[in-house]
């Protein structure tokens, strides 16, 4: 189980907090140990293949960084967001999961307001540059759009439905994955 995990394998510290006049304690990860055997354990169970080893013959990743400016509706929920937190944290400990959450919601602000619960909006400043490249590139290349939201790449798929997009995801069955995959 984990007690065993974390023995073996994470250096700790023991924390303390005080919340409602009283002083609670909790192990906190400061480190990692035995990295080499955990590395060796999991490499039975994990495969990791280059590019190179698999399709040689692809051309080499071209990375271009688009700055776009948020919207200004977007920028107004953006900014709630950021007054929200401030006043959340203002003499509270937030956990990791808090922190997180918050960085997510703000993710998701930037990438389409349609992503925000209980926001009516649909547009988004991010999604509009993403159809215009799309759309000026789609005669000429292939192009494959990632996104960490399975919601956000729904969103993107009906934007581009006039492509005949296709759409991969996790809840694909690995039969039809591969008809895809070929089919691309």
């Amino acid at each position: 189980g984990w007690l065993g995990f974390s023995r073996r394998y994470c250096i700790e510290n023991e924390q303390f907090i005080f919340r409602a006049g009283q002083r609670r304690s909790f192990w906190k990860i400061v480190g990692y140990k035995n990295e080499k055997e955990l590395k060796a354990k999991l490499s039975l169970f994990m495969v990791r293949r280059t590019k190179d080893e698999v399709l040689p013959e692809l051309p080499d990743k071209i990375y271009q960084t688009i700055d776009i400016e948020l919207g200004a509706e977007e920028r107004k929920v953006y900014n709630e967001l950021k007054k929200d937190f401030k006043t959340t944290i203002r003499g509270k400990e937030l956990t990791v999961m808090d922190k997180l959450s918050w960085l997510t919601r703000a993710q998701q602000i930037c990438d389409s307001l349609e992503l925000v619960p209980g926001s009516t909006a649909k547009k988004s400043t991010k999604l509009e540059e993403l159809i215009r490249i799309v759309n000026e590139q789609a005669g000429e290349h292939k192009i494959v759009i990632f996104s960490k939201y399975k919601s956000m790449t729904n969103i993107i798929e009906r934007e581009l439905k006039h492509l005949m997009p296709l759409h991969l995801n996790g809840d694909v069955e690995s039969a039809d994955r591969q008809v895809m995959v070929n089919a691309f």
